[in-house]
């Protein structure tokens, strides 16, 4: 996680592994392929001093375990609930490589069942399109599911979102997978 350090104050800072001992580093549980792994910052914004702190948590869901991946999100949803008890109510933002598409059970766990996070691109395009997917292969793929995503709360305004999937001017791709990018502004 990068911050500018001329806009933003680490208050506190922390990682923990999507398992069931999340505290062991490189642990894995139920059907994960890989040890996956958050990262967290809570922030406080010198240009908003009488807002509250962005809590900013980072994941990358396993690829292959479908069980991992609802596992996990339950997991992010319960560490982000006491945070936010510990912190005082900050606001949260969600990103990662989720692995999984939108209306999947792990999706639900994070934005249907938890009234604290909404899809950011989702609020500003409500409308699913074909063109949506972020996972392009290096080939400029566009289909599919749209995998990684933005979540914050809904206290955030969405500015706007948006799936970065065109070439650099050489015609090549920065990633597999195509940035996903929100301007959110906080109170």
């Amino acid at each position: 996680i990068f911050f500018r350090t001329a806009r933003f104050t680490q208050l506190a800072g922390g990682h923990f592994w999507l398992s069931e001992s999340p505290e062991i580093p490189a642990s894995k549980s139920w059907d994960s392929s890989l040890p996956r792994m958050v990262s967290w910052v809570l922030l406080n914004d010198h240009q908003n001093e009488s807002g509250r702190p962005i809590l900013l948590v980072n994941t990358h869901f396993d690829h292959r375990g479908k069980v991992a991946r609802l596992e996990s999100a339950r997991l992010i949803r319960q560490r982000i609930s006491t945070l936010q008890t510990i912190a005082g109510n900050p606001h949260v933002i969600v990103t990662g490589d989720f692995n999984t598409a939108e209306a999947s059970a792990p999706y639900e766990a994070l934005v249907s069942e938890n009234p604290q996070l909404v899809d950011t691109y989702r609020q500003m395009h409500p409308d699913r399109q074909q063109d949506e997917g972020t996972f392009g292969g290096w080939r400029g793929v566009t289909s599919g599911g749209r995998i990684d995503w933005i979540l914050a709360d809904p206290d955030c305004k969405v500015i706007s979102a948006t799936i970065e999937n065109t070439p650099t001017a050489d015609g090549r791709y920065a990633s597999d997978h195509y940035a996903v990018t929100a301007l959110l502004e906080t109170h």
